[in-house]
């Protein structure tokens, strides 16, 4: 189960560009996404691992 690009997400944050909350939505985004990416690599890696036994 791979997650899509939050492209949808970028989108609103791109007209908000004016907004003080803009910086920290970016980040918010940006850290949600490593966090998921993350997840999905450690379940990869034991799914190879218990393949592999």
């Amino acid at each position: 189960m791979i997650p899509a690009p939050p492209i949808f997400v970028n989108a609103p944050v791109v007209q908000m560009a004016g907004d003080p909350l803009d910086l920290l939505l970016r980040i918010s985004v940006f850290a949600f996404g490593v966090f998921v990416l993350g997840a999905c690599i450690v379940v990869w890696i034991a799914d190879d691992r218990e393949v592999g036994r």
